[in-house]
């Protein structure tokens, strides 16, 4: 079972725009890391932010320290 991500943002003339795509896998990554399965580009956040992991029926969050 793997991950759904939705990312949402809007036209030019003000329409959503929704694009979806799966990720597999238990494990979902969050950073700065251009290999994240969500990359995020403020500097505020650290190259490897936080993992999203699949534990039985359970979520498991990580966060990066600091």
């Amino acid at each position: 079972m793997g991950f759904l991500i939705r990312q949402l943002s809007k036209s030019a003339a003000g329409r959503d725009i929704v694009r979806t795509r799966e990720v597999a896998g238990e494990r979902l990554t969050i950073g700065r890391d251009p290999a994240s399965h969500v990359h995020l580009t403020d500097l505020a956040v650290a190259l490897d932010h936080a993992v999203l992991t699949r534990d039985g029926d359970a979520l498991r969050l990580r966060c990066a320290e600091g």
